[in-house]
């Protein structure tokens, strides 16, 4: 049976005591199976519950190996306890263990066995992830819990860990928050000085229609946002290809972002002039690659702004502006 369930994790059931979750990766099996399997990584991405904090994490993924994650709650103790043991490994391809849940107290409160499967595809990994119960009623149970919901939030996170493989030393690409608006409104106001650049109430908006749409990269050594990508879905079916930025948008508003849309648009992507010329455009624009490939969208439409063309509007068209600067003739603020 299939589940309406949140874009990008696929959830069904095939038999009456097993959930199988299946979700694509913008990387290479050996890449997402070390994010996933090696404890420093595992952790940046895997999450505990909201309201709880990870205090342990240990995952030793060879035949015998043990899985032990930890986690506390200032508002509920003892501590739970996530353990077991891998009983099958085929590096990149295959790994089953067993996991079973306890209180502090050791108390079991729920168990199964995982299988992870591991297929690649032109650089895509697909994962499926196959959870068999004890009974009907313990797999009916982990359904209706939301788990799902968790475990997209935790996948997210890696979509952002693995489009960092690009990025320079000292930088990370994360979702944005609500404490970053300032920021990416002050950066967009230095990048576009002609242009209204966007509010904090936009910004707000923004995150609130799509927040897995819109990434910003952060500068660790100062904790500054040094850039952002801001996306939204659409349904093409009632738009043109050639429709303006304003049409696309909603007049920047994202009012027409479409929850069903198979088409993510790539409405502004922007980098600090402090912390251009290192590749943060390409990372940002790697993540959200990632995101089309892990919501199994059919494409990614976007346009560019050409700053620079209007100096020489009046003798050069713009199909030879464009074909300039890729050949490195012409230097344009943001095409180059």
């Amino acid at each position: 049976m299939n589940h309406d369930r949140p874009q990008g994790l696929q959830l069904t059931t095939p038999t009456d005591t097993t959930i199988v979750f299946t979700r694509r990766f913008n990387a290479p099996r050996q890449v997402v199976w070390e994010a996933m399997f090696t404890p420093d990584t595992l952790r940046r991405w895997s999450f505990p519950p909201p309201g709880w904090t990870m205090t342990a994490c240990e995952c030793d993924a060879r035949v015998g190996g043990a899985l032990r994650l930890v986690s506390r709650s200032a508002e509920a103790d003892p501590a739970m306890t996530i353990h077991g043991v891998f009983a099958e490994v085929v590096p990149h391809e295959r790994a089953v263990h067993t996991e079973t849940t306890a209180l502090g107290s050791g108390e079991a409160v729920g168990s199964l066995v995982e299988t992870h499967e591991f297929a690649e595809r032109s650089g895509v990994t697909t994962v499926s992830i196959t959870q068999a119960y004890p009974s009907k009623d313990a797999r009916d149970g982990a359904v209706a819990s939301g788990m799902d919901r968790e475990m997209e939030t935790c996948f997210a996170r890696l979509d952002a860990l693995l489009a960092q493989r690009h990025l320079p030393d000292g930088y990370v690409i994360r979702p944005m928050r609500d404490g970053d608006h300032a920021e990416v409104s002050a950066i967009c106001a230095q990048v576009y000085p002609t242009e209204r650049p966007y509010t904090e109430d936009e910004l707000r908006a923004h995150q609130a229609l799509f927040p897995e749409g819109q990434f910003v990269v952060e500068h660790e050594a100062s904790r500054a946002v040094a850039g952002a990508h801001f996306t939204l879905l659409v349904n093409m079916m009632h738009f043109h290809v050639d429709d303006s930025w304003d049409a696309l948008t909603a007049g920047g508003t994202f009012a027409d972002h479409d929850p069903q849309g198979h088409t993510l648009y790539g409405a502004d992507l922007f980098v600090h002039p402090g912390h251009q010329h290192h590749g943060l455009g390409r990372a940002l624009t790697d993540a959200t690659r990632g995101l089309v490939q892990s919501m199994g969208l059919w494409r990614m439409v976007g346009g560019s702004r050409m700053p620079g063309y209007g100096r020489v509007a009046g003798t050069i068209a713009p199909d030879d502006y464009i074909a300039r600067v890729k050949r490195a003739e012409v230097v344009d603020p943001v095409l180059t």
